[in-house]
């Protein structure tokens, strides 16, 4: 079967007796707050339940994803009692389902508690998935903020921050909530589920070989990471978002080296990073009247793009940053 797990897990199976092939995994600190995330007792990330997150979710469940459609979506967040986006889309997932005749029935949504900023809920939602189903075939880090409220690490007093456009501007808040939520977070949950992802692509291996075909012939997992241009240094011209920019910087090293160790162990896993452009959402609110005419893009195109290009990731791609067009941002 496969799965996706995006602070969302699914997956579907290639043929009906098996039991698992890809599982989609992304992950965001809480799902009632996709893309702005942090824990509770030192972030409060502006509420957004129409993110990028969601629609890559919605596309998968529904099966208008790029990528494929999935046996079972499985969504992680911190609280799922409050993520009623996500337990809406469950509902119409199930509805679809009852009401479609299709031997191909759409997948499940199950939703499970994890936090990205706190390292026993990703272990433990990893645990869960491996006595469940035993290997991951796709995971996707959704987690990101950019702007919101954090507390200072000091004196513990919580208070609001934008994108510093100034060196003056930093603060200790704005870069500890930045690098927990974009690059920490990201990379522990490529610690916890790489094994996972291991196994699925192993499995994968397994019956290429079956079938006569070379084992490298089948198709990898995937690791992808949203990132964003401006975590480039060599495209940084305008300077300014110094948190946000670096904390992506750092997101990009760790994917690079962790895709340089799974190069070395010969592990059937690319893992890739992907800028999305700007989308419509709460995240890209504040700044979207700098937006060039026709690079403003919905939710649901933003998704599409982005499922296209994992969908079509190689062995050979791991490692590389991609744009939402396809192409290679440099480092």
């Amino acid at each position: 079967m496969n799965f996706f797990l995006f602070s969302i897990l699914a997956h579907r199976s290639r043929r009906p007796s098996l039991s698992l092939r890809n599982l989609f995994f992304s992950a965001f600190p809480s799902l009632a707050d996709l893309f702005h995330n942090a824990p509770p007792s030192a972030l409060k990330p502006e509420q957004n339940t129409q993110g990028l997150g969601l629609e890559l979710a919605r596309q998968l469940v529904l099966g208008g994803g790029g990528s494929g459609r999935f046996d079972a979506v499985i969504a992680t967040c911190r609280d799922p009692s409050s993520a009623t986006a996500l337990a809406a889309l469950a509902a119409e997932a199930e509805a679809a389902k009852s009401s479609s005749s299709s031997a191909s029935p759409l997948p499940r949504l199950t939703i499970l508690p994890l936090d990205v900023t706190r390292a026993t809920t990703i272990d433990a939602a990893a645990t869960a998935l491996q006595s469940s189903h035993g290997r991951l075939d796709l995971l996707i880090n959704a987690s990101g903020i950019l702007h919101g409220e954090a507390a200072d690490p000091e004196s513990g007093v919580s208070e609001p921050f934008m994108p510093e456009t100034a060196l003056a501007r930093i603060t200790p808040a704005a870069l500890a909530a930045c690098f927990a939520v974009n690059a920490a977070g990201p990379i522990l949950v490529a610690r916890a589920f790489v094994p996972l992802l291991i196994a699925g692509g192993k499995a994968e291996e397994a019956k290429a070989k079956e079938a006569g075909q070379a084992p490298a012939s089948s198709l990898p997992s995937v690791l992808a990471s949203i990132s964003a241009r401006v975590g480039s240094v060599s495209d940084n011209a305008t300077g300014g978002w110094y948190s946000y920019r670096a904390s992506k910087t750092a997101l990009n090293q760790l994917n690079k080296t962790l895709s340089v160790e799974l190069a070395r162990k010969r592990a059937p896993v690319s893992a890739i990073l992907l800028h999305p452009g700007t989308c419509d959402t709460d995240l890209s609110k504040p700044f979207q009247r700098n937006v060039p005419e026709g690079k403003l893009f919905s939710r649901e195109r933003g998704a599409k793009q982005l499922l296209e290009i994992v969908g079509r990731a190689t062995r050979e791609d791991s490692g590389k940053f991609f744009a939402w067009d396809g192409q290679e941002v440099p480092w």
